[in-house]
């Protein structure tokens, strides 16, 4: 599903610092047309949770969970999306659209639809007194998670004693043939290195494109890795192999939110599903998905070849 961001209303912003029932009742005031969508760390990794506000009402929603493949919509997916804004560690930003958008957004994604009244007839508001519970995912997750082991645990699992006379071993062997590799090398005739000199020099491959888009997929397959996304800091989509918009709000709101709970990070790297590499530079985010960890001089190896075809193409 994609949703407009022209008109952010509000941007990437610390849930701690809102005041949430303030918030939506000026929204409801208002007749606010637009959405929210809120991320959040919750038990079980990052949940996101989007909201599509009309005249005073939420008459849709979206939950998902990074990491685990859950994705609910509409009546399944609001006790979940609420739950999240009870939250304090989440990071916040709110969509303006014309009425005619949010129609269109509830008609071409009737999954989503469900209406249910910020404030009651009976003046009840629907964000008061929130708080994030749990509980709330344990019976959707608990066939997907499987029990967490200790360290304590996998060590009493481990033979310790074994793997450490193996480690004496080979340390041995080691040293063994280091010395009788280097006395050889050091009789050998070694005037024909010339001859095979030129397969070892480093040949840089270059990889020509006419768009962004294109030089993306080439650049992912040179690599070999599943997707790369490039943002700015509000998560407003540079270049992306991923044609979903989320996947662009979520690696910022990420980056933004873990970055403001350890300073001056360098590489955020995220197991699930594979791993997860967000990396900041000149004030772009940098999401990349590859099925194995990418060592530090990898990424920026990335980073700097999509900075330079940037830098040329502008």
């Amino acid at each position: 599903m994609n949703l407009p961001v022209t008109n952010p209303v509000v941007k990437n912003v610390p849930l701690e610092k809102i005041d949430v029932p303030k918030l939506f009742t000026e929204l409801c005031e208002k007749n606010f047309e637009g959405y929210s969508y809120l991320t959040i760390l919750g038990k079980y990794g990052f949940e996101e949770s989007i909201l599509i506000l009309s005249k005073g009402k939420v008459i849709g929603s979206m939950f998902l969970i990074a990491g685990h493949d859950i994705e609910l919509y509409g009546k399944d997916a609001m006790a979940l999306c609420l739950n999240c804004y009870g939250s304090n560690n989440g990071i916040l930003n709110l969509f303006g659209l014309s009425e005619d958008q949010t129609k269109l957004i509830s008609l071409f994604n009737d999954k989503i639809n469900h209406t249910i009244n910020i404030v009651d007839k009976k003046k009840n508001f629907l964000f008061k007194d929130l708080k994030y519970k749990e509980s709330e995912l344990d019976d959707l997750l608990k066939d997907k998670i499987k029990e967490e082991k200790t360290k304590k645990q996998i060590l009493n699992e481990l033979n310790l004693n074994d793997l450490l006379r193996e480690w004496i071993k080979m340390t041995i062997l080691s040293r063994f043939f280091t010395k009788l590799s280097t006395k050889i090398l050091n009789v050998e005739d070694r005037r024909q290195d010339n001859a095979i000199s030129s397969l070892l020099d480093y040949k840089p491959i270059f990889i020509h494109s006419s768009d962004l888009t294109d030089f993306l997929q080439k650049l992912r397959l040179k690599h070999l890795i599943n997707d790369v996304i490039v943002t700015d800091l509000d998560g407003i989509v540079i270049g992306s192999t991923n044609r979903d918009i989320k996947e662009g709000f979520k690696s910022a709101a990420m980056y933004n939110y873990i970055n403001s709970e350890i300073r001056e990070l360098s590489i955020i790297l995220i197991e699930a599903n594979g791993w997860q590499i967000i990396f900041k530079n000149d004030e772009k985010v940098y999401f990349i998905k590859a099925n194995d960890g990418l060592s530090r001089l990898e990424v920026i190896t990335i980073v700097k070849e999509i900075e330079n075809f940037i830098n040329c193409i502008v």
